[in-house]
């Protein structure tokens, strides 16, 4: 059944492809019968990738632009080629800005930004001898502002416009690039989060109408099903900005 999908067969690199949204496509396009190499730093589940029909995990720090060179050689070389790329990593510390630390903003803008110059930059031989597909992954906080995410908004401000560059510069070539501006998604990013900013980032979120806004978290399944139909269009339509987020509103207390 897989074999009669628009995305069996395709050859595709996802950033950040062993957790989250990353690991919800990776499964989900393996299941149409794509083959997918999911770049993210070494875990176990980077290494359960692997073991799925299809599927790769290939060790890459994310922050290092000859790490992400060699990666995107061996996704290339593992699957013959790359017809799409998924660049979904991403990291976001929700924090007052003068409480913002050098690692925190040297690592938003190195996963969030610097990384998808430099894979679409290695990648870029192979997606336009196969005419492929670019997809960067935003945020709405680009579209409507966040309390204590400035950095963060601020490196998908930078991916959206580097997008729609790339887009216009290899547009005759027929190479594709879409912006998807993610909503809310269900994951484990907040775990990470700084604990002591917490309570008064969530409370700023309530006061100021993002939350209602935003609506309910998305889970990531749902969120890489609707990347799907954006990956299974005609070859000749390009969807330059996508914006998704959840159908549900978000209740206070529920």
């Amino acid at each position: 059944m897989s074999g009669s999908t628009p995305l069996a067969g395709k050859r595709v690199v996802i950033t950040g492809g062993s957790k989250g949204l990353g690991r919800a496509l990776t499964e989900a396009l393996t299941g149409l019968g794509a083959k997918v190499c999911a770049l993210a730093r070494p875990s176990s589940e980077l290494d359960e990738v692997s073991a799925i029909d299809g599927g790769w995990g290939i060790p890459c720090d994310l922050r290092n632009s000859a790490a992400i060179r060699d990666a995107i050689a061996k996704a290339a070389e593992a699957m013959g080629g790359i017809d799409i790329l998924v660049n979904n990593a991403g990291v976001a510390a929700p924090v007052p800005f003068a409480s913002v630390t050098d690692e925190m903003i040297d690592d938003q803008i190195a996963i969030n930004f610097a990384a998808a110059i430099h894979t679409s930059r290695a990648a870029l031989p192979w997606l336009l001898k196969a005419q492929g597909h670019v997809l960067n992954v935003s945020s709405e906080t680009v579209h409507r502002t966040s309390p204590f995410l400035g950095v963060y908004a601020g490196t998908k401000a930078a991916l959206e416009r580097f997008s729609l560059e790339l887009r216009d510069e290899f547009r005759s070539k027929k190479l594709r690039v879409t912006i998807l501006r993610s909503g809310t998604i269900a994951t484990d990013i907040s775990g990470k989060w700084p604990k002591e900013f917490m309570d008064e980032f969530l409370g700023l979120m309530t006061r100021s109408g993002y939350r209602e806004w935003s609506g309910e978290s998305v889970p990531p399944e749902s969120m890489a099903k609707g990347i799907i139909g954006v990956l299974s269009m005609p070859s000749d339509l390009n969807l330059d900005v996508v914006e998704m987020r959840s159908a549900l509103p978000w209740f206070p207390g529920e």
